[in-house]
């Protein structure tokens, strides 16, 4: 995912006090508030609106709809959900791209085990409606889902 992400996410973002890069453990771990603009370079800015909304119905249904959000929704989980699915089932390609690479980003270092299981249920609830739409995507997004199995396969033979 680090890879990918390196080579496809905007690491170079501008703001009033930003002068250095992003950095590539900051742009691929978990943030508890809405992000500013999309992750990947290639979402053209008229879907960017779109990717921003997709972020937030995703910290929404990981956060069980908790109205604490920084979100200007107050909707239940299934209500983010439906938001994120209609937003995206249609969508152009490189917005079902860039869910993938939101969802990665909020499993990693995310400290709050009930938001990593909704969003493992949330992966597979997107790999059922879509498969991640280029090559070089579906490779990233088969290794990230097979780490927590590698981690655990690993754990396992130490104990025997």
């Amino acid at each position: 995912f680090e890879t990918y992400a390196a080579q496809n996410f905007k690491l170079h973002r501008r703001g009033l006090l930003r002068t250095a890069p992003t950095t590539l453990t900051r742009a691929t771990s978990w943030k508890p508030k809405s992000i500013k603009t999309s992750l990947l370079l290639r979402v053209p800015a008229s879907l960017i609106p779109s990717s921003l909304h997709t972020f937030k119905c995703l910290l929404g249904y990981a956060a069980g709809g908790d109205s604490l959000l920084d979100t200007d929704m107050d909707q239940t989980p299934q209500q983010y959900l439906t938001s994120l699915l209609s937003k995206v089932i249609y969508a152009p390609v490189i917005l079902k791209e860039e869910l993938y690479c939101q969802i990665m980003k909020q499993i990693k270092n995310n400290g709050s085990e009930e938001s990593v299981c909704k969003l493992w249920q949330l992966m597979v609830i997107v790999l059922a409606c879509f498969v991640p739409p280029t090559v070089d995507l579906r490779i990233v997004v088969e290794e990230y889902c097979q780490r927590p199995f590698q981690k655990l396969k690993g754990q396992t033979q130490k104990t025997e």
